[in-house]
């Protein structure tokens, strides 16, 4: 009996890829702004994009793919971060349907986290992060975009 399950275990780790958390981009496809499930804002085309980048002065944008596992498990916390701060924009954009805007920011691998401010970027991660992690780059990010008051002498 213990034999059938360590030959189990050894089957599934010959089998699984020695880094999955980085996952390299491999097919892609076609390009709507749609409210995502989560409330993210989902992209389709560089000039959406680009628009939101302009307007915003804190984004947070996460560039993901469907059949993507880390992708579908950073989703939820992109959405608590959404919720825990509403004055950061956040979007999200599917690189297999939207070739164009991973062309666009050469993205290489997914999950890729964009943090933005005033139209450029402050951080790019890649790969799946926690969220404690993001968590202390949106408060970075809200609390250095956000100008600072000349104080009166």
């Amino acid at each position: 009996m213990m034999r059938k399950k360590a030959e189990r275990l050894t089957n599934v780790s010959q089998s699984q890829p020695k880094s999955n958390r980085f996952v390299q981009l491999r097919g892609r496809k076609r390009p709507s702004i749609i409210q995502g499930k989560n409330g993210l804002k989902e992209i389709s085309t560089v000039k959406e994009l680009e628009a939101l980048i302009q307007t915003s002065p804190a984004l947070i944008c996460g560039f993901s793919a469907t059949w993507c596992g880390a992708c579908k498990s950073l989703e939820p916390v992109l959405d608590k971060l959404e919720k825990a701060y509403p004055e950061i924009t956040f979007a999200k954009a599917d690189v297999d349907e939207h070739q164009n805007l991973s062309d666009k920011h050469k993205i290489r691998y997914v999950p890729t986290v964009f943090f933005m401010r005033r139209g450029k970027v402050v951080r790019k991660i890649e790969g799946w992060s926690s969220y404690e992690i993001l968590d202390k780059l949106a408060k970075k990010l809200l609390s250095e975009s956000t100008p600072k008051r000349k104080e009166a002498d």
